[in-house]
């Protein structure tokens, strides 16, 4: 399994901008650049779930490639939560009070839609295979808080983080930095309630979204301090990978937990202002995080249901090609079901 970490991270050096003496500020944070590292970490995202599908292991490099993945655990989430919420607070800030008005309709239905269109598939694919699911499930599993075999935390939180977004910024208006504290205040509380139901992955990386807000609102002081020069860069890199490190060894409490996925999305950003990511391949899973990350269960399931997972190589090749095709047709879809659903209304 190791061999595919490898891979993916020959895949990351195609094409990667080294800035030696200065700093790629704003392509760091680029629509470009920030597509091709979150293909990086949906790929991560799809060697995790893999391997629940083929462990046990036991090669020596299986092995190691299972702990890389232990390891990272839910730092793969991290850098989808921070630019979420980044890329929100940047429309709000250029776009206004009109786009967060927009925010139930073409935020939070539209994301709830294309969920429960993937949940469909997954029931409908669970009763081709004799599985019987009980009605409390079923409607839970379309609220994103039961899952039928798919992923379900990640929508669950998003949908949530999008609602205290819109009611935060409703109410403080153009007081954005109320507004992020509101965002930020609602978080933690959304932390405590749900700590009391689901697991720790739940909640732990949530914090990372309203982390993206506030560097929003203060990104060109942030940004100007960091990268002043290469003194002060290497210095905030060196404090931040120290600082992850020790939150990681330290305790596995959600204070350590939280304080390791911070430390975690600053150091990519940060990280990307000197070695930037520019591939096209990354760049296209990227742009189609959602449905990959939604619909990546899917094949596997049904590949494991047919014997494949003890051909670990075979098993892996057909369930990302499946993955990636399914992905493009579901994105395709949704595109299409959107220009109905979600198109602006033409002014009469």
């Amino acid at each position: 399994m190791v061999f595919y970490y490898a891979a993916l991270v020959v895949l990351a050096c195609v094409g990667m901008k080294v800035s030696v003496k200065g700093f790629e500020r704003e392509d760091a944070l680029s629509m470009r650049t920030t597509n091709s590292l979150r293909g990086i970490f949906i790929m991560l995202v799809m060697l995790s779930h893999f391997k629940s599908y083929c462990s046990p292991y036991t090669a020596t490099l299986d092995v190691i490639g299972g702990r890389i993945s232990t390891e990272l655990g839910q730092l793969i989430v991290v850098m989808f939560l921070f630019y979420s919420g980044y890329g929100v607070c940047e429309s709000i800030q250029k776009k206004g009070s009109g786009y967060v008005r927009s925010f139930p309709k073409n935020r939070i239905l539209k994301t709830l839609v294309h969920y429960d269109l993937a949940v469909l598939l997954f029931l409908i694919a669970g009763l081709l295979m004799g599985t019987r699911f009980p009605v409390k499930k079923i409607v839970l599993s379309f609220l994103a808080w039961d899952n039928l075999g798919n992923s379900n935390w990640y929508i669950f939180a998003m949908l949530m983080l999008y609602v205290f977004t819109w009611l935060a910024f409703l109410v403080f208006g153009k007081h954005k930095y109320l507004a992020a504290a509101a965002v930020t205040a609602l978080t933690v509380g959304y932390m405590i309630v749900v700590s009391k139901f689901q697991g720790y992955w739940w909640y732990d990386t949530v914090l990372c979204y309203a982390l993206g807000m506030w560097f929003s609102l203060f990104k060109n002081r942030i940004i100007s301090f960091v990268t002043k020069n290469n003194i002060i860069w290497l210095v905030v890199m060196l404090l931040l990978a120290a600082g992850l490190r020790y939150a990681h060894w330290i305790s596995r409490d959600i204070g350590w937990r939280v304080a390791e996925a911070l430390c975690f999305a600053l150091l990519v950003v940060f990280g990307s202002m000197k070695f930037t990511v520019h591939n096209r391949v990354l760049e296209w899973l990227g742009r189609h995080t959602f449905e990959i990350f939604i619909l990546q269960r899917l094949p596997m399931k049904v590949l494991g249901k047919l014997g494949l997972a003890p051909h670990q190589v075979l098993f892996f090749a057909v369930a990302l090609a499946v993955t990636l095709v399914i992905s493009f047709l579901f994105g395709w879809l949704m595109k299409k079901l959107d220009s109905v659903l979600f198109a602006p209304k033409k002014a009469k």
